[in-house]
């Protein structure tokens, strides 16, 4: 879609689906005008998407927090991508944290419209990042779900009631994930082995292991070449 196409009226601000599509449609018209390159320099179109970027942002300001939890949660890959491309620099980190610990309490209460798959990468990308917000009970969190589903793994999830989303995300959090604590240093050949167990449902794009490439599912997301393209901008 071309940037003369994209009409920020028609979206509707409410739908989180609607808004990361927007986004990415910005992202991807960003990436084709190179606005990532060393040497860019700023043209009428680049500076059209930063200010329809700049647009989203401030609509989200007013929408992010009037969302259901699990929603606004939802929506903030795409609120920070807007930032970036608007700004030149990722959103404030005390509102992230406050639309995202909102959605993490919704969830360990009961909430089961959050996704715990996201909100488990989100947790460990901040904790990498030591965000003092999430090194009590969201790490917490994380410690014990990953050794969960390591167990449920190792028991090659007999009689279990998990669906293929479940499935997938769990073994892809493990794939993506150092478990020397519980396999020391057959962690590779765990990893192998729950390959093989699950390549029916592991098939899609790439994980590395012991420098190896291993064909496996992942999570799709609108943003996935955007994010790579334009986090330093």
């Amino acid at each position: 879609m071309r940037l003369h196409l994209l009409d920020i009226e028609s979206v509707d601000f409410t739908d989180p689906v609607e808004i990361r599509g927007f986004v990415s449609h910005l992202c991807h018209l960003a990436d084709d005008a190179g606005v990532s390159a060393p040497d860019f320099i700023p043209t009428r179109e680049s500076s059209e998407i930063r200010s329809l970027a700049g647009k989203v942002v401030k609509k989200l300001d007013n929408q992010l927090p009037q969302m259901t939890a699990a929603e606004a949660f939802s929506t903030l890959s795409a609120y920070d991508f807007a930032h970036r491309l608007a700004y030149h620099t990722p959103a404030d980190r005390k509102f992230i944290n406050k639309i995202a610990l909102r959605a993490f309490d919704a969830m360990i209460h009961g909430d089961k419209t959050v996704d715990e798959y996201e909100m488990y990468r989100h947790i460990r990308r901040c904790v990498a990042l030591h965000d003092k917000d999430y090194l009590d009970k969201p790490l917490k969190w994380t410690c014990i779900s990953l050794e969960y589903w390591y167990k449920e793994a190792s028991r090659a999830y007999e009689h279990s009631a998990l669906t293929d989303y479940d499935i997938i995300n769990r073994v892809n959090i493990l794939f993506e994930s150092d478990l020397y604590a519980y396999e020391g240093h057959n962690q590779h050949q765990f990893k192998h082995h729950l390959c093989e167990q699950h390549r029916s449902y592991l098939d899609g794009c790439n994980v590395t292991i012991a420098q190896q490439t291993i064909p496996i599912a992942c999570n799709d997301s609108l943003y996935v070449l955007s994010r790579r393209r334009i986090k330093e901008i």
